[in-house]
């Protein structure tokens, strides 16, 4: 119901704002995938940046916010990775990165 993948049965949906009747790709929600990549083809410096890029975003803007979230989620050796290339290199730098914790 929020994404818009069903529709609204009943109630009131509020993120801020009330968003019953507002259309979906204009609530400023987002949706998560439980898959390694929601673009295999694309590295994940690309998958990050995508949902800016389609709101048309300047490139050093989606460059600027995407190295912002690697660094927040401590991925920044996995940017030029995708997940239909990878390699032992990948998966290296995956484990080494991804098992790094403070």
């Amino acid at each position: 119901m929020l994404a818009g993948l069903e529709s609204i049965s009943g109630g009131e949906i509020y993120i801020g704002p009330l968003v019953n009747d507002v259309p979906p790709r204009h609530r400023d929600a987002a949706m998560v995938f439980q898959n390694y990549a929601l673009y295999p083809h694309m590295t994940v410096a690309q998958n990050i940046g995508s949902p800016l890029l389609v709101r048309h975003a300047k490139r050093e803007e989606i460059a600027r916010q995407v190295r912002q979230v690697a660094e927040t989620l401590e991925i920044e050796g996995l940017l030029r990775f995708s997940w239909m290339n990878r390699s032992r290199t990948w998966m290296r730098a995956c484990a080494s990165t991804c098992g790094r914790r403070n």
